[in-house]
């Protein structure tokens, strides 16, 4: 965050903005020290998940068994990497998915003697079942994809991180534990944790 604040603070600061089409914009040192930003930004982010869930998940043990997971933190960030990437290309096919379907809707109506101009296009618009239908069909579709990219990508891969990275010190000890008698002081233990609501 600090690097996304001071970039924002040299570009501001140093009027490195450039007009394109009315549209104000930073210039090109402005976008490298952006992107550069970012990806302090996205590193830090993999720094800190992989060193805490490390750490946390280190102190897990059962008996003499000892769980020690090292979560590498070039992977988790090549992970992001990787996202961002893919997101970009499902961009760019969602964006020539539209253009063919505009393609093919001014075909259709060049097939049929009409022009196929920009007003006809904004009437085919106008119909409200339609926009209603399509707009669900876009949202479906934008939804899944993102979620299929965040769940492939980025869940699986932390998880599949988390495997790779997990050791037991003495597992054989495991088969000796033995369950202690249940507190009767501790009602609705179970009950709390079953509704995942806490523990009392």
């Amino acid at each position: 965050m600090l690097a996304i604040a001071a970039t924002l603070g040299w570009i501001f600061g140093t009027g490195d903005l450039v007009e394109v089409d009315g549209v104000t914009l930073p210039g090109r040192v402005g976008w490298v020290l952006g992107f550069v930003a970012v990806l302090v930004f996205a590193f830090s982010l993999a720094l800190y998940r992989t060193r805490a869930a490390s750490r946390m998940l280190s102190t897990v043990s059962l008996g003499p068994a000892r769980l020690r997971v090292v979560i590498p933190t070039g992977a988790l960030f090549g992970q992001f990497v990787a996202y961002a990437v893919a997101v970009i290309v499902l961009l760019v096919i969602l964006a020539l998915t539209a253009l063919i379907a505009l393609g093919g809707i001014y075909a259709i109506a060049a097939a049929d003697g009409q022009t196929p101009d920009a007003a006809a296009l904004v009437a085919l618009f106008q119909s409200g079942t339609f926009n209603v239908v399509l707009l669900i069909g876009i949202y479906l579709v934008v939804l899944g994809a993102f979620g299929l990219l965040a769940e492939s990508i980025l869940a699986l891969g932390w998880w599949k991180l988390l495997a790779n990275g997990a050791t037991i010190a003495d597992p054989d000890s495991v088969r000796t534990v033995r369950a202690t008698e249940e507190d009767r002081a501790l009602i609705g233990q179970g009950l709390a944790d079953a509704l995942n609501v806490g523990a009392y």
